[in-house]
């Protein structure tokens, strides 16, 4: 026997019937969880601005800022790697590891 699910009560919105109580059974029998619906809201509008394509974070970003030239001066506040960091941690912007190359397949 696999993990049940036990419906009770409805609720009709937009005309899509929906649980009041949900009781979940795990393999034993035995009631696992409860999850009561208080409120069910269908085909809520969404802000268009929530499947806006992210912006990369600064600090991901290559030290160069253009061709050939160098990244500007660490600020003076910046603390030291042997102040309070972490073990083997650097002040420094943090970039994306270079990772070894596979080995070929036989």
């Amino acid at each position: 026997m696999g993990v049940e699910f036990l419906e009770e009560g409805e609720s009709q919105v937009n005309g899509i019937s929906f649980p009041k109580v949900l009781h979940q059974y795990g393999k034993d029998g035995i009631l696992a969880q409860t999850i009561n619906f208080d409120k069910i809201i269908v085909n809520q509008p969404l802000d268009d601005r929530l499947f806006d394509q992210p912006s990369l974070i600064a600090s991901f970003a290559s030290p160069t800022t253009s061709a050939g030239s160098t990244p500007a001066a660490k600020p003076a506040s910046s603390p030291s790697p042997s102040s309070s960091a972490a073990p083997g941690s650097t002040s420094a912007p943090l970039a994306m590891p270079t990772l070894p190359p596979l080995p070929k397949a036989n």
